[in-house]
């Protein structure tokens, strides 16, 4: 059993693949990359952080979403969750998830809008994105830690986004939200 250093978020429940067998072996052996398992450490920290702060559990639904590439094609738990086939030759990596430094989240209990408000304004812990996501009847926010954008290899943190609201609105100025942390 790896520990992560943090009462309540385990290895096993950052790891966890929704697909289970033989995807779930490969997404728990590679998240014990050197790389990955430091982030994954640093991602439990943020959230037994807002957990603590909330006093309220939370529930991951994920937090690593593997992807590996073969000859030109993608495999993983994390080319399913981006609306691709296993095999896909059009799946790019886009998410830290990929890297174990995100996680889709609820709070039981908890409306979420306002969770996702006290993270953004006033959460303590550094963090790089919390994002309010509503797809179909489903609501989670993505909370991630600091860390480098797959897509433009721009720094990420104390980024405030709401897909509530069209295109990914920034609804609070990042400075502001770093200021908090120092």
């Amino acid at each position: 059993m790896i520990d992560l250093g943090v009462p309540n978020f385990t290895f096993d429940e950052l790891t966890l693949c929704k697909h289970g067998g033989r995807m779930q072996a490969r997404a728990r052996a590679l998240a014990q990359e050197p790389a990955t398992l430091a982030a994954l450490t640093c991602l439990a920290i943020l959230l037994q952080h807002i957990r603590d702060q909330l006093d309220a559990p939370i529930i991951v639904y994920p937090a690593f979403r593997y992807a590996v590439e073969v000859d030109g094609k993608w495999y993983g738990h994390d080319v399913s969750a981006q609306g691709r086939s296993q095999g896909s030759t059009t799946y790019r990596p886009k998410s830290q998830h990929t890297r174990g430094e995100a996680a889709d989240c609820r709070v039981p209990g908890r409306d979420l809008d306002d969770v996702w408000t006290w993270i953004a304004d006033e959460c303590c812990h550094p963090f790089g994105q919390v994002i309010n996501e509503r797809r179909g009847g489903s609501h989670w926010l993505h909370v991630s830690i600091p860390g480098t954008s797959i897509l433009d290899g721009r720094w990420i943190e104390g980024e405030c986004l709401s897909y509530v609201h069209p295109n990914y609105a920034t609804l609070r100025n990042a400075a502001d939200v770093r200021s908090r942390w120092s």
